[in-house]
């Protein structure tokens, strides 16, 4: 009986041990990394180029795999998609003062207060259920994060809900509100897998690559 006993133990003790060690590791992961097979497969076998907006004045890297549509819209100025890694995005321009008017635009706001003062603003890098009192709209959850383009100080929004995800790269350019939109969300909640990581890199490169080549309106 003793024996017995023992070897119960003995059992619990490893299958603890196991469980232990595929305990999942934090996903506060600010720039998911590629594995080495993932990074030969897609972004490093990529051939960059430079892309050149006239209208706008400004430039960025992008793949020769990528397909770029310019628009004459209201505020659509370009579609982006890359054919390798599924990425695509569109920028979007605004009137400076007609889209910091509206104060219930939060994003505008944010963006205002991280224009003022970039290194005391504080970012959202929260975990929590925004619509927990919502049930019926289903889970919502935001990151609001900073970052700079071209030296610009931008605001990276980051979100996901049943109706969808989306990130929102915002800032300003003289009289102008330079959003660059893009249907994926990268929250700090979710694994990213390869192929989410290998688009997140090369939007990565973009925004890295983004600068303004001369006057820009």
């Amino acid at each position: 009986m003793k024996q017995l006993f023992s070897l119960v133990l003995i059992s619990l003790s490893l299958l603890a041990t196991s469980c232990a060690k595929s305990k999942p590791t934090s996903q506060f992961n600010d720039i998911p990394k590629l594995s080495q097979t993932a990074k030969n497969n897609t972004v490093e076998q990529l051939k960059l180029t430079i892309y050149t907006n006239t209208q706008y004045s400004f430039s960025f890297n992008y793949p020769s795999s990528a397909e770029i549509t310019e628009k004459r819209g209201i505020s659509k100025i370009m579609e982006f998609h890359d054919n390798h890694t599924g990425l695509q995005f569109w920028i979007n321009i605004y009137n400076k003062d007609f889209y910091l008017q509206d104060r219930n635009n939060y994003q505008a706001q944010d963006l205002l207060k991280v224009t003022k003062n970039f290194e005391t603003f504080k970012e959202d890098r929260s975990l929590e259920n925004k619509s927990i009192n919502e049930p019926d709209s289903g889970p919502y959850y935001s990151n609001t994060l900073k970052l700079r383009i071209n030296n610009l100080p931008a605001i990276d929004f980051r979100s996901s809900s049943t109706g969808g995800t989306e990130r929102i790269i915002s800032f300003i350019k003289n009289e102008n509100i330079y959003e660059i939109y893009c249907p994926d969300a990268f929250l700090f909640q979710y694994d990213l897998n390869e192929a989410e990581k290998a688009r997140y890199e090369l939007l990565e490169i973009i925004l890295k690559s983004f600068q303004f080549t001369g006057m820009s309106f």
